[in-house]
C-alpha cells in the first residue's frame, strides 16, 4: 500500500516589486531530494509528498534564502506555501583552491614520452621542430631522417595535432614553422593499440592557438651577405606583437 500523500504548490515573487521570480529552486529541508523549480510564471509544485511536518525553503541566485517552518501536509491536499525573497548583492565569494600533483610515474600507461614545449625551443639552437626533437635521448637526426633506438627512419610515424602526415611511400620528416608551434610529443617504446603505422616512434607536433589579442610573430634568418665588418652575425630575429 501506498502512504497517504499530499501535494505542496505556491508562488515566489520579488518581495519589493512583486514580479514572478522563475526557475527559482523550491525544496523540503531533510526530505530527501524532494524539491521543484519555478516556472515563468513563478509557480511551483511538489507532489507526492508523505502526510508530515515540513520546513519549506526558497533560493534562488542573487536573492537571500527564505525558509517556512512548521508546514502541514494532509492527504490528498493542496498546501500553499508563498515566498517573496529579498534580492541582495553578492560582494564576495568564496575562494576556491584546487591542488593537483603530478605522479612521477603513470602506473596505468606503458608508453614512454618525452615533451618539448615552445619555450624550451625557442632557447635551443635550432631552427625547427624535428631538430629540437632530435636532442632527446634515443634519437639520432641523419640528414632530414630521423632514427630512434636504432630503427629506420621509415618506422617513425609523424603527426600534426594527431594527424599522420606521412609519406605512405617514403616516410620522411615534417616541416612545421617554430614560432607556429606549441609543443612536441614524442612517444619512443610502449605505445598504446590506439597508434598504428609506427615501430619506432610517434612524433605528435601540436601547433599554436589563437588568444583573446591579435598578436603575430615573424622569424627570419640571414647570412649577412656583403657586410665587411661583422661577419659571424649571421643570424637576427625580431617578434612584432599587435594588441
Amino acid at each position: 500500500m501506498h502512504s497517504p500523500s499530499g501535494h505542496i504548490v505556491g508562488k515566489v515573487t520579488d518581495s519589493k516589486t512583486g514580479e514572478s521570480l522563475a526557475f527559482a529552486n523550491v525544496g523540503i529541508l531533510g526530505g530527501g531530494n524532494m524539491g521543484a523549480m519555478t516556472l515563468n510564471d513563478g509557480k511551483y509544485r511538489i507532489s507526492g509528498v508523505p502526510v508530515g511536518t515540513y520546513t519549506i525553503k526558497a533560493m534562488m541566485m542573487g536573492y537571500k534564502s527564505a525558509e517556512k517552518t512548521g508546514v502541514v501536509v494532509n492527504a490528498g491536499a493542496d498546501i500553499e506555501v508563498d515566498f517573496q525573497l529579498v534580492e541582495t548583492i553578492v560582494t564576495q565569494t568564496q575562494e576556491i583552491v584546487v591542488e593537483a600533483e603530478i605522479p612521477q610515474i603513470n602506473t596505468t600507461s606503458s608508453d614512454v614520452r618525452q615533451r618539448v614545449t615552445s619555450d624550451q625551443m625557442k632557447e635551443l639552437p635550432v631552427d625547427g621542430v624535428v631538430e629540437a626533437v632530435a636532442l632527446k635521448s634515443g634519437i639520432v637526426k641523419t640528414g632530414d631522417d630521423l632514427h630512434v633506438r636504432g630503427g629506420r627512419s621509415g618506422e617513425v610515424q609523424m603527426q600534426i595535432d594527431g594527424v599522420p602526415v606521412n609519406d605512405p611511400l617514403g616516410g620522411g620528416s615534417i616541416s612545421v614553422g617554430l614560432l607556429g608551434t606549441d609543443q612536441s610529443e614524442v612517444i619512443t617504446g610502449g605505445m598504446d593499440a590506439e597508434y598504428g603505422n609506427a615501430q619506432s616512434a610517434i612524433i605528435n607536433v601540436n601547433t599554436r592557438e589563437g588568444g583573446k589579442s591579435f598578436e603575430g610573430q615573424v622569424r627570419y634568418m640571414t647570412d649577412d651577405f656583403g657586410r665587411s665588418d661583422k661577419t659571424y652575425t649571421n643570424y637576427d630575429r625580431f617578434s612584432i606583437g599587435f594588441g
